[in-house]
């Protein structure tokens, strides 16, 4: 019985050391989805800062939602941002840094995926859409 008990012991304390371990393909598959996210639904918050034309709310809840649907880590900040503002039309200071929380936070996904990308030789500026077919590409003459 004490075996028994030492070895549920033994095995539940190596399983919670056991982090699942992320492999690079999911790290930049992650990176370039919420860059393309980000990238594709931009114009919503030109509209939402009046830039644009368009319904401000509209543009918010379609930004929203479409933020909210998506499982990505990268795109956490995003999803926190969005969640202080109560009022599009009166939350105007918190709708302009959220716009520029994108801006920065696109530049710097895009600057995480082209290090990567160098770090495979490949020097060429990436298309969004088409990155993890680089990436694929790369990774398999590299193996």
């Amino acid at each position: 019985m004490h075996h028994l008990i030492y070895f549920s012991f033994l095995i539940w304390i190596t399983s919670c050391g056991n982090k699942p371990t992320l492999i690079e393909r999911e790290i930049i598959s992650e990176k370039i989805s919420a860059f393309n996210i980000l990238s594709d639904n931009h114009d919503y918050l030109h509209v939402m800062m009046g830039e644009y034309d368009g319904n401000k709310q509209e543009a918010f809840d379609k930004f929203n939602g479409i933020i909210a649907m998506e499982d990505n880590s990268e795109l956490l900040p995003i999803k926190k941002a969005l969640s202080r503002i109560t009022s599009v039309n009166k939350d105007s200071l918190l709708v302009n840094r959220l716009d520029a929380l994108v801006d920065y936070y696109q530049s710097g996904l895009s600057i995480q995926i082209e290090a990567i990308f160098k770090g495979y030789g490949h020097n060429v500026p990436f298309e969004g859409k088409s990155a993890l077919i680089v990436y694929d590409s790369l990774t398999f003459k590299s193996n």
